[in-house]
């Protein structure tokens, strides 16, 4: 039992060191989050703001929730629940960070397709496509079929991990 305290205290302390690291290089060398920052670029750093709280710490919040806190079954559940919909809620929102700026930057026309334009044409992206549509799965799995499905959770939360980690390239 102590031992699962001590992971998941060292996991909060690591949690905040890599938001803490993340905004120090959004403020620090990357011009902030105010719109009076570089041009456009303050979308993109929310974008990265958005994201590094989404999967890095919220996200592996509810793993680490799932896995090694200790408590009655639906008190476990709606915690997973609130941090897993935090991140599908804070993905959303660097999803709309990005696209405004892509908009905004590229001057695309109301009428172009996002397929049909340059918008994924990396691997960061399809990448990062993947991870967003298999974490709204598992929010979806967890929230409406939590106990039928388990071995689905653990997969899609592996994949999910796996995915995160290659869209960082």
């Amino acid at each position: 039992m102590l031992y699962r305290q001590s992971y998941f205290a060292g996991f909060q302390v690591l949690a905040l060191v890599i938001i803490s690291l993340s905004l120090i290089w959004v403020f620090g060398y990357l011009g902030g989050l105010t719109p009076g920052a570089t041009e456009l670029l303050w979308l993109m750093n929310w974008h990265q703001v958005c994201m590094v709280a989404a999967f890095a710490v919220l996200f592996s919040n509810a793993v680490v929730v799932y896995r090694l806190v200790e408590s009655d079954f639906i008190c476990q559940h709606k915690t997973n629940a609130v941090l897993l919909v935090g991140a599908a809620l804070l993905v959303v929102a660097g999803l709309i960070f990005i696209m405004t700026w892509k908009i905004m930057d590229d001057g695309a026309a109301a009428h172009e397709t996002l397929i049909s334009s340059h918008w994924f044409w990396s691997f960061h992206s399809w990448s990062g496509v993947i991870t967003t549509a298999s974490l709204i799965t598992l929010v979806v799995l967890r929230l409406f079929y939590h106990s039928e499905h388990s071995q689905l959770v653990i997969v899609l939360t592996v994949f999910t991990i796996g995915a995160a980690m290659v869209s960082l390239f």
